[in-house]
């Protein structure tokens, strides 16, 4: 489709496939900080270190590697700081949200004024130039299923057909 109005589809229909692979990543990287802090705190307590099982000889065996194991994963935590991803994650998330939020109304607008007109044309731009400062600051691609995977659901969900087009009554 061609024409000014597309823009505004096209933008609301790209930064709702970046909505959806950040909160994929997200949530990745929760689980992933998640077993980490799992693995790290149960070989710190002293009430797992007591149970009956690690005194056998198997139980020996299993608790030394799950130190060991858990002595990896606390460096691991201090180096590459899982929290830290979590929370840059979430202000992506949230900063695409937002993008969205203002595009979808002005979409919503477009269809009840049966117009783009200069007002929301202006909100338009504005909205791309945070979009431009997003897209900027963030380099962080995903892999070709996973984007597909999000991009036939993100055109399932926004499909042409949802769209209004004035200039098509001009024709």
């Amino acid at each position: 489709m061609a024409g000014p109005v597309w823009e505004v589809y096209d933008a609301l229909r790209t930064v709702r496939l970046n909505v959806r692979c950040y909160e994929f990543k997200l949530s990745s990287a929760k689980r992933t900080a998640f077993w980490l802090d799992i693995v790290s705190a149960g070989s710190a307590s002293s009430a797992v270190a007591g149970i009956w099982l690690w005194q056998t000889p198997l139980g020996i065996v299993l608790w030394k590697a799950f130190g060991s194991a858990s002595a990896i994963v606390s460096v691991y935590q201090l180096v590459a700081r899982p929290s830290d991803r979590v929370r840059e994650l979430e202000a992506r998330v949230t900063n695409y949200r937002a993008l969205d939020f203002d595009l979808d109304g002005i979409r919503r607008r477009i269809q009840e004024q049966r117009a783009y007109s200069p007002e929301l044309r202006a909100q338009f731009h504005a909205v791309m130039e945070r979009l431009r400062g997003l897209a900027s600051s963030y380099s962080d691609p995903v892999d070709d299923d996973t984007r597909d995977r999000f991009q036939a659901a993100v055109q399932k969900e926004l499909p042409v057909s949802a769209f209004y087009d004035p200039q098509m009554l001009e024709e």
